[in-house]
């Protein structure tokens, strides 16, 4: 984001363009969210995830002979794809409108699901939770609590 609005910037001085300005506040965030928490929305939306989860889902692992250990020590572990490669998947998320995280992410649930036996595979994401364009042109973190 930093990146993008930075590049945007030195675009529009170096055009003579004025910049797209926003008031954004995080206090107006925090009332959206406000209002949501009180909306039927938000209530159909509560009750549909109870219903959804009466049961708490199977854990799921991705390796269940091992003793898993935790331990803070990581090494980054970089797979390349070809050009070609890369281009099939460029197209595919762009005709299904979707990013190259999702698709990735829809690969991990199908590997679990096939390694663990199972239909259904519930996995934890953070979401960005920015609905709107000035919430999307804020830098910092949004907490939903």
């Amino acid at each position: 984001l930093i990146c993008t609005e930075t590049n945007k910037m030195v675009h529009t001085i170096f055009n003579d363009i004025e910049p797209t300005k926003f008031n954004v506040s995080y206090i107006d965030y925090i009332k959206k969210e406000k209002n949501f928490l009180d909306s039927q929305s938000y209530q159909k939306t509560c009750s549909y995830w109870q219903q959804k989860y009466i049961e708490k889902p199977v854990l799921c692992k991705i390796n269940p002979e091992k003793h898993m250990t935790i331990n803070l020590k990581s090494e980054r572990f970089t797979v390349s794809l070809n050009k070609d490669i890369t281009k099939i998947l460029n197209t595919f998320c762009k005709e299904n409108n979707i990013s190259a995280a999702i698709l990735f992410e829809l690969a991990m649930y199908i590997y679990l699901a096939r390694i663990n036996d199972k239909q259904d595979v519930t996995i934890g994401t953070p979401i960005m939770n920015r609905s709107g364009e000035k919430e999307k042109c804020t830098l910092g973190m949004f907490v939903y609590t």
